[in-house]
């Protein structure tokens, strides 16, 4: 249902609003300290009323810098503005955005003023991060000029705390129902303003139009895909796969701040069932699951990953690791056994500690295996080790470790012994280990090639235990598995990207999205 907004705004400018916007501070000084109708501070010219223009940093065209005047905004709080009066933009806008009340204004410039180097900004100024006070002029709460960054934050803070202290609303939304905290969530690196929100009533388990938290905000991988830089795994590069993980990390002195509050939901499922957990696994970011495990996040809440652009299958925070981005960039230039093999490493003391023993993801297992890979569905019988087995450490028997080496050695990196186990001439041209090292070859080698037969002759060519076998399937499984998830795509793909034709797949095995009109009044 769409939430109604009631749009108030006026057309004139007024003797306040022409000095303001003129610079003139000491006539607009006196304006206000001699107004005795504080309804009168609220009128102007559309989006430009008062405290707008001395919070805003921008002129009415929105093309040069201004000053904010803090002294200023302090006083018509003091005199009766209304400080949670939004104006649209102009005439028409209001189907479009609210407009921004005196607690976003300020958000977003504290946002912009410490905000991570690099992450873009999405407010006017975009260069924050190199601020000038030559360029941008900042006047106290004490109507001094303010020269340094650290004193225009404690002004800022100083001034949000009146704000909220005088009926400011700290859960305002904006056009994408996102609160002040979504956004100091999602972008500012200084926790000092979450500390002040918290404390002033601001709403933990608020949803933006997303269905995210706050604490999704926080993890969401969108905003690591959106902000991170493509890191460059190619043979010719010096940067690692294990550096996809650092920038792609979640602020942990926020994390730790929120998963500490009582009222906060840290099992919460947006619109696409995905939890902060979710997030923080899919992106990379082991400390952060870490953290969210030990705090009593669930393991077992399923979240969407987009076979195409209308077909979606819910995975567990373990088995969308796969799909998640860290995995498919470096899919571009690491060969995709190792790809595979390598993906959950990370998380691997996660599952040693027992987090992910769980019957849901046994469960989840064993249907994937019967729906995608029915060839493999015997395993079922060690469902109970099956996921330390491929994704544990410690836990992972020494021979299940060995059987991973003569896998990789025997089938991947020298396909000699397959030459010898094989009849067909065909197959022993056209699998070679340096073709293996593309994604189609290999996935045409391991869904059609290597099977339970290969397996069971190479144990033998290579006298292995018996048991081995066991072992060889474990791993066969590990990487048709993991094929076909990192085929899934963390975010919604574009018309005509899909990799896969929908036919192919059974419609009771997915959730077909359906596609929403795009009304300008929805998120209301």
């Amino acid at each position: 249902m769409a939430h109604v907004f009631h749009v108030e705004f006026g057309i004139n400018d007024t003797p306040l609003t022409r000095a303001l916007e003129n610079g003139n501070y000491a006539s607009a000084e006196r304006i206000i300290l001699d107004c005795v109708n504080p309804s009168c501070l609220d009128e102007g010219c559309y989006q430009r009323i008062p405290l707008h223009i001395c919070l805003c940093g921008v002129d009415q065209d929105a093309e040069r810098v201004t000053a904010r005047n803090l002294y200023l905004a302090r006083i018509l709080i003091e005199r009766g503005a209304n400080i949670n009066h939004r104006v649209p933009l102009f005439f028409g806008s209001e189907y479009l955005s609210p407009g921004k009340s005196c607690v976003q204004l300020l958000t977003d410039y504290y946002v912009d003023l410490t905000r991570t180097n690099g992450r873009y900004s999405q407010h006017l100024n975009e260069n924050y991060g190199n601020w000038s006070s030559a360029v941008d002029v900042v006047v106290g709460m004490n109507k001094e000029l303010l020269v340094s960054v650290e004193d225009i934050l404690e002004n800022v803070l100083d001034l949000i705390f009146i704000v909220l202290t005088n009926g400011g609303d700290p859960n305002i939304v904006d056009e994408s129902r996102m609160t002040a905290l979504h956004h100091v969530c999602m972008f500012s690196q200084d926790i000092r303003l979450l500390r002040l929100l918290c404390e002033n009533g601001a709403d933990l388990n608020a949803e933006d139009s997303h269905g995210n938290t706050p604490l999704l905000s926080l993890c969401d991988m969108a905003t690591a895909r959106m902000y991170d830089s493509f890191e460059d795994l190619s043979p010719c590069s010096e940067d690692s796969a294990s550096s996809l993980i650092g920038p792609s990390a979640v602020n942990l002195q926020f994390l730790d701040y929120l998963i500490r509050m009582k009222d906060v939901d840290i099992n919460h499922q947006n619109n696409v069932g995905r939890t902060a957990l979710f997030h923080c696994m899919v992106r990379g970011d082991v400390e952060g699951a870490s953290r969210l495990l030990h705090a009593g996040a669930n393991p077992t809440l399923q979240g969407a990953v987009w076979e195409t652009r209308k077909r979606k299958r819910d995975l567990s925070p373990l088995l969308a690791v796969f799909a998640g981005w860290p995995v498919q960039k470096k899919m571009i230039w690491v060969d995709p056994h190792h790809c595979i093999t390598t993906a959950t490493q990370p998380f691997a003391h996660l599952v040693d500690a027992g987090y992910f023993s769980r019957p849901e993801i046994e469960e989840e297992l064993i249907y994937l295996m019967d729906t995608f890979l029915p060839e493999l569905s015997h395993l079922r019988q060690h469902r109970s080790k099956l996921v330390h087995l491929l994704f544990g450490r410690t836990t992972c028997t020494l021979q299940q470790l060995a059987a991973r080496q003569v896998f990789r050695q025997s089938l991947v990196d020298s396909t000699t012994s397959l030459q010898r186990i094989l009849p067909v001439a065909t197959f022993r041209q056209q699998f070679q280990p340096a073709e293996l090292r593309q994604r189609e070859v290999y996935e045409e080698y391991i869904g059609l090639v290597v099977n339970h037969t290969v397996l069971r002759a190479l144990v033998s060519l290579l006298g292995l235990p018996t048991d081995t076998l066991l072992c060889l399937q474990v791993e066969l499984l590990l990487q048709q598995l993991g094929l076909r998830l990192s085929a899934f795509f963390v975010e919604r793909p574009e018309a005509g990207c899909a990799l896969f034709d929908e036919s192919d797949y059974p419609s009771s095995d997915y959730t077909v999205s359906e596609e929403g009109g795009d009304s300008d009044l929805e998120y209301w």
